[in-house]
């Protein structure tokens, strides 16, 4: 008698995690799916950091990139040449297409350094910033002379972050040459 009443609480249970997983799953999905519909939701880090995106978003990032019919591609701006050595003079490209000239992109440019003396060795530090440069014959060139810092810090990396109108990105890593 105890064995078939300890057989029935085993099922019993067994069937409570059955149903109780279901039910997660279930909350996981509704929610997962509220995610990746919501335009905006209090689960926008989220969101970002697990990559939902959904097609109304898909479309609001691609107008983003474009400013009264200026559109800077994903492939349009770098560094010129990618590789350089301490006082070189090396040039971000950013090229437009559409209705470009005139508009300006904001710019910051990053160092990467290493700290020898530092428990945290690596620092992104600010090299040149807030540069709003204008577009000419839809392109814009910055030029400028890459100087390393001075002792504890030494700059193995460059890159530079650009703003137009709602579009954010950031470079490709420019390669120091020792």
């Amino acid at each position: 008698m105890n064995n078939k009443k300890a057989e029935e609480d085993a099922w019993s249970l067994m069937k409570g995690i059955i149903v109780g997983l279901m039910l997660v799953g279930i909350l996981a999905f509704i929610v997962f799916r509220s995610i990746g519909i919501s335009t905006t939701s209090i689960f926008e880090p989220l969101k970002k950091m697990l990559g939902f995106e959904n097609k109304a978003e898909k479309t609001k990032a691609e107008a983003s990139t474009s400013a009264q019919d200026c559109t800077i591609r994903k492939e349009g701006y770098y560094w010129q040449p990618k590789r350089v050595r301490f006082g070189e003079q090396v040039s971000i490209v950013i090229e437009g297409s559409g209705n470009c000239d005139g508009k300006n992109v904001r710019l910051i440019v990053y160092g990467r350094f290493f700290n020898k003396r530092s428990s945290t060795p690596w620092e992104d530090i600010i090299i040149e910033g807030n540069i709003d440069i204008p577009f000419k014959d839809k392109i814009i060139k910055r030029e400028f002379t890459l100087e390393n810092a001075p002792d504890p810090l030494t700059m193995v990396s460059a890159y530079f972050t650009l703003e137009f109108g709602n579009y954010k990105a950031r470079s490709d890593n420019l390669e120091i040459v020792k």
